[in-house]
């Protein structure tokens, strides 16, 4: 009710930013509930209007916030597409954060296809993006997805040992 009210606040008043960030919140509200048509309508929606604005970073944001939704839906070619199109985006801006969590979508996309040497492959350069981030939390998450991959490889010392395993 809220978001609608003010979508159509923000419409009546021209405030396309303001529109688009709106679609954008309501569009994960509409994936939180499962109703995944409104959402892909919602952050398509917004994705054109931070297209229009140059707004690049949030176009990224949303561009992978909308790939999520095709992961969901199992869609994987059209979210690596999202995502690789968010990727380029974070790295012309230098947002390092956002590089390193769409580098470990990406490798958690081929992870869930059994993919493991692509999966690692993109860990491996969320790795090092976040290290240059310096966000420890998320240097953590991607350790451990690549802990996970190496286990399921049956590799279990290198899941365990960095030093046997290639993690630069």
């Amino acid at each position: 009710m809220f978001y609608n009210q003010a979508l159509t606040v923000r419409q009546e008043i021209g405030d396309k930013k303001g529109e688009a960030i709106t679609l954008n919140g309501t569009a994960s509200v509409y994936s939180s509930l499962g109703k995944y048509a409104q959402a892909l309508k919602s952050y398509e929606q917004a994705i054109a209007i931070y297209r229009e604005l140059g707004e690049l970073e949030r176009l990224g944001n949303c561009l992978s916030n909308l790939a999520g939704v095709y992961r969901i839906l199992s869609l994987d070619s059209q979210a690596v597409k999202l995502y690789e199109e968010a990727l380029v985006i974070a790295q012309e801006t230098g947002n390092k954060i956002g590089e390193s969590i769409i580098l470990n979508n990406l490798g958690s996309v081929y992870d869930n296809q059994q993919k493991y040497p692509q999966a690692l492959e993109y860990y491996q350069q969320a790795l090092i993006a976040t290290k240059a981030a310096g966000d420890r939390g998320i240097e953590g998450t991607i350790l451990n997805n690549i802990g996970q991959v190496y286990n399921r490889l049956e590799l279990h010392k290198s899941s365990i040992d960095t030093e046997t395993a290639d993690v630069r």
